[in-house]
């Protein structure tokens, strides 16, 4: 008679993990799922107790009693966390809080004390400071609590990121006397007190930062910042469009930036930047009452986008900017910034450098022929180009049609003989059909073609195909 088989205990093979394993997937955790691992065996207790990454953030309304008491359970449950686990290492510390605290409906109701507060809070980045904390992440989206972080976090030694989001008073206490082991810094929808003070901070004693990203910011209209070691700076406006905008005069400078990302600025704001090694610049959405970037003999990529509803390009920074990047290889271009290049004859600017041109978001209408050509004009050694419209765009015959294939012979353009690769949405019009047959009849050195189409197009598609002087790959999306 045949005895059924023994089974073996479980193994538990989550106590048997390496240290540094078994505290990455406790990482991976809810707060609440992580104690709960914590409760398994000695082992997981003391993993429990000595992981280093640490995040507490699951949160979700308070609605009645219930879900408050729930609340309070968890933070009280925090508390206890924080002080059992001692002076043990925390590397890393991230908490987020996205709820109202709803203060006076929860005592009307007699609810208990469920949200979080600057004390609480900072109590705890206090406990991270004193175990030699180097990552923390503070988000705040709720619409009622302005945190005031404690000056214990700037003035960590140990700390090398911090990011903080949300309504949150934060610089107080920080002088340029001050030394900090900084290396990346992003703050978002702060306000910065003492905000001279702190700008010399960062400029003077962070000697490690190499990032520095700001976003929201507010609490002085003067950002000046000259760093030695930083590397890697953006910097966005909100409210541009209203009655909220706020000015700033942001001076950047740096040996050692090599990208920048400037967005949204206040329309009488001014920009100086001081980086001569610079390799990627950017700047979208709006274009400041004055920009200055010196010489940049080391830039790749410029990316220049402008906000075509909101806010006319300032045609005298756009002429200093193009003046700026006579070496950058990769240019990125929008629709306005085109359109403005046509309107003020910017294109006595040589750009004998530009390899890729990207223009984004532009069909190729009557009025923007010209503007297309003097921008090819300047750019004789141009081995890629690639025009993309929007998807919703839609072109009428009678302002799309007024160039042929004869216009595009007699313009003798140089980049011709060198571009070897294309990109081309043709489904706005005749104006953008002649320009591809120009190049597919004339380009010799073609490598490559992608060409976005309709798919009752398929006829101009095979058409284009069949003139073609050389033989490149050819890619076809509808």
């Amino acid at each position: 008679m045949a005895t059924p088989l023994e089974t073996s205990p479980e193994v538990d093979r989550f106590s048997n993990l390496p240290n540094e394993i078994a505290h990455h997937l406790l990482s991976l955790l809810s707060f609440k799922d992580f104690t709960r691992v914590g409760c398994v065996s000695k082992r997981c207790r003391r993993l429990h107790l000595s992981a280093p990454s640490i995040k507490f953030c699951e949160f979700s309304d308070v609605t009645n009693i219930s879900s408050c008491d729930v609340h309070k359970r968890l933070l009280d449950s925090f508390d206890r966390f924080l002080n059992q686990r001692g002076d043990n290492k925390i590397r890393s510390f991230h908490f987020s809080w996205c709820f109202r605290s709803l203060s006076g409906i929860l005592e009307d109701e007699g609810m208990p004390n469920c949200y979080c507060d600057d004390i609480r809070l900072n109590a705890w980045i206090d406990n991270a400071v004193r175990c030699n904390v180097e990552v923390v992440q503070i988000v705040n989206s709720a619409p009622d609590w302005y945190h005031r972080l404690p000056s214990s976090l700037l003035l960590c030694q140990s700390l090398r990121s911090l990011l903080v989001d949300g309504k949150a008073y934060i610089g107080r206490e920080v002088t340029s006397s001050t030394f900090s082991n900084l290396e990346y810094l992003e703050l978002k929808n702060v306000m910065i007190e003492n905000d001279k003070e702190f700008w010399k901070w960062v400029s003077y004693s962070c000697k490690c930062i190499k990032d520095l990203h700001l976003e929201g910011v507010s609490g002085g209209k003067d950002i000046i910042i000259d760093s030695s070691s930083l590397e890697s700076f953006s910097f966005k406006s909100l409210f541009i469009h209203s009655a909220r905008a706020d000015s700033c005069n942001l001076n950047i400078s740096g040996d050692r930036l090599e990208k920048i990302n400037i967005k949204r600025v206040a329309r009488d704001s001014s920009i100086m930047i001081s980086a001569p090694n610079l390799k990627r610049l950017c700047c979208h959405g709006s274009f400041a009452r004055q920009h200055n970037f010196g010489e940049l003999p080391c830039l790749e990529i410029a990316d220049i986008s402008a906000d075509s509803f909101f806010n006319k390009v300032n045609h005298l920074a756009l002429f200093g900017l193009l003046c700026s990047i006579p070496r950058v290889e990769v240019l990125i271009l929008s629709e306005p910034i085109v359109k403005a290049v046509l309107e003020q004859g910017f294109m006595s600017v040589q750009l004998d450098c530009v390899r890729y041109l990207r223009l984004i978001h532009l069909v190729l209408t009557d009025d923007l022929i010209p503007a297309l050509i003097a921008l090819l004009g300047v750019m004789p050694n141009l081995s890629c180009l690639y025009i993309k419209s929007m998807p919703t765009t839609r072109c009428e015959e009678s302002n799309c049609a007024g160039f042929d294939m004869e216009f595009w012979k007699v313009q003798n353009l140089a980049f011709i003989d060198k571009i070897k690769e294309v990109t081309l949405d043709i489904c706005h019009g005749s104006n953008v059909l002649e320009f591809a047959r120009y190049i597919l009849e004339h380009a010799q050195n073609l490598e490559k073609v992608v060409l976005y189409h309709f798919p009752d197009q398929c006829d101009d598609v095979k058409k284009l195909q069949s003139q073609m002087i050389s033989n490149p790959i050819v890619l076809l999306h509808q």
